[in-house]
């Protein structure tokens, strides 16, 4: 199924897999793969594994992760045309995947996550205008509404826990405290 040269249609997706520092990657491996057998099926797909040794980046990641290309035009003619509850619904099975190797896991979205600065603000040097430094301090403290709706949500379940009776809860108030600052 050729796509013209001025077209806006995707040829392939690519998907990245990642899962925290420590999680073993032959495992990361195994359940991508179960993920992508059971979802895409009905395409073609390549996935490679890239670890902290293995990673040709020039910042390799930490993370032990998966990069998944899978092709647009189905094998029954039928095009993917993935959109945002199809993305969540990825991470929730790329999540049963590892469940299925005795790996429990979870899912969060990317606006429950506590981290912002995801990506690095970078200017042309011929820029002349005082917009063109931004400190690292200054992109995380402008969030979208909805995240600072989240945030405030959390803030209000640390105040919550903070005068619980039980330690345990005070605790993880304190934890929340040191977390999110």
């Amino acid at each position: 199924m050729p796509i013209s040269a001025d077209s806006t249609m995707r040829g392939a997706f690519h998907l990245v897999l990642s899962m925290p520092t420590r999680t073993d990657p032959l495992s990361v491996q195994r359940a991508a793969r179960g993920f992508a057998k059971r979802e895409f099926s009905g395409f073609q797909y390549g996935m490679v594994l890239h670890t902290y040794e293995t990673d040709p980046d020039p910042t390799p990641s930490l993370h032990p992760h998966i990069h998944l290309t899978v092709k647009a035009a189905g094998l029954d003619e039928i095009r993917l045309n993935p959109r945002k509850l199809d993305l969540q619904r990825w991470r929730e099975r790329f999540a049963e995947a590892f469940g299925e190797h005795g790996i429990e896991t979870t899912t969060t979205s990317r606006i429950h996550r506590t981290t912002h600065a995801r990506w690095k603000v970078q200017h042309l040097p011929h820029c002349t205008t005082k917009a063109t430094v931004l400190d690292r301090q200054q992109q995380q403290t402008h969030r979208p509404r909805q995240q600072q709706k989240v945030l405030q949500h959390y803030k209000e379940v640390m105040k919550a826990l903070a005068r619980s009776d039980r330690g345990d809860d005070r605790q993880l108030a304190a934890d929340l405290v040191r977390s999110l600052g």
